[in-house]
């Protein structure tokens, strides 16, 4: 014998909510719920087909939202704990302890650039001794032999030389009260045609007398 199925249940049979929901069930406003700020995954959907949630923030305990600054904030934050940075450079040659040998230098060349003889003479022993295109091969002593040049007559420059320095090298010796320092020295001036750039490879001995470094002995070599 057929028996007759059952009438399909209603949608309020299917699902029946507590007669008596616990004090911890919270609803918004018209029956919706908003799953961001549910506490736990308790919940369903009610008669009408909207969904509720358990233990639900009501509207005014809620966070406000953050603002694009803030949001923006956050995304730097997380930017800047991924990257990496290269450690600092440290620059420890022989330079950064010369003990002032290549302050005189540069003072040096620039007395010299100026043409200011008396004060070239405070900065160079008086038996200096060098090797340069102008002593022709021989070793050239004493101070006398470098104001010939200073002395020659002529108007300065209309535009001051410019003296750059490169492939420094500075070594102190043994005690610390002498150095030698190893360069290229490059000249830029104006000559007949337009400005031009000389250059040189030099070789400076220094001494310490009173505390301050006076050259003793140079060798240049123009290239």
């Amino acid at each position: 014998m057929l028996r007759k199925a059952p009438a399909a249940a209603s949608a309020a049979t299917r699902f029946q909510m507590p007669t008596q929901m616990p004090s911890t069930t919270r609803f918004m406003a018209g029956g919706v719920g908003d799953r961001s700020w549910s506490q736990h995954d308790l919940g369903g959907n009610n008669s009408s087909g909207q969904v509720e949630w358990v233990d639900e923030l009501p509207l005014g305990e809620r966070p406000t939202a953050p603002t694009q600054e803030e949001e923006l904030a956050k995304i730097r934050l997380q930017v800047e704990g991924t990257r990496t940075y290269a450690a600092p450079v440290v620059w420890t040659d022989e330079i950064a302890r010369d003990g002032g040998v290549k302050r005189a230098l540069d003072h040096l060349l620039d007395i010299v650039s100026e043409g200011n003889w008396d004060k070239y003479a405070e900065l160079c022993d008086k038996n200096i001794t060098c090797f340069e295109p102008e002593s022709v091969g021989y070793v050239a002593k004493g101070l006398k032999f470098h104001q010939f040049y200073f002395d020659l007559p002529g108007d300065p420059p209309a535009v001051k030389p410019n003296v750059t320095l490169a492939d420094v090298h500075v070594r102190l010796l043994t005690g610390g009260d002498s150095a030698v320092v190893c360069y290229i020295r490059l000249i830029q001036k104006m000559g007949s045609n337009g400005p031009e750039t000389h250059k040189s490879n030099e070789t400076r001995v220094f001494e310490k007398a009173a505390g301050h470094w006076i050259c003793v002995h140079f060798h240049r070599t123009p290239v």
